[in-house]
């Protein structure tokens, strides 16, 4: 089974993917392979620097700094750097889940929805809580 997993910051996804992956299934964790494999990838940092110019990489690897500078006051560009990260996140997850295929796999996605990720599951939970403590 392919359970999606999603939820807002500081819901309680973390403690709930926790006791699934204890439960025994295999934890892909999107937000990190964003910043271990699909940041990381000198494709993508070609495809960024067409999109939003050669500064965003520097010394080989993405200018978090700057890109955050760009697309998180702007919602059109946003959006630009979603559509170009997008496949390279999505073919990143699909290949852990044929790797772990036949078992149990948590896709843990805070944009489950709004990036189409919950098409590839079985099922979907959502972590939801007040967070006021």
């Amino acid at each position: 089974m392919i359970l999606g997993l999603t939820g807002h910051s500081g819901s309680g996804k973390t403690t709930v993917a926790a006791i699934l992956s204890q439960l025994g299934f295999y934890h892909i964790d999107c937000d990190g392979i964003v910043h271990t494999r699909v940041y990381t990838d000198p494709e993508v940092h070609r495809a960024l620097s067409r999109v939003f110019g050669p500064r965003i990489v520097k010394d080989g690897e993405i200018d978090r700094r700057a890109l955050a500078a760009i697309v998180f006051s702007d919602d059109t560009q946003y959006r630009r750097l979603m559509d170009t990260v997008k496949p390279f996140i999505d073919k990143a997850v699909l290949r852990e889940i044929d790797e772990h295929r036949g078992g149990n796999v948590l896709v843990d996605a805070p944009g489950l929805f709004e990036y189409g990720m919950h098409k590839i599951c079985d099922k979907t939970l959502g972590v939801i809580s007040d967070c006021a403590l």
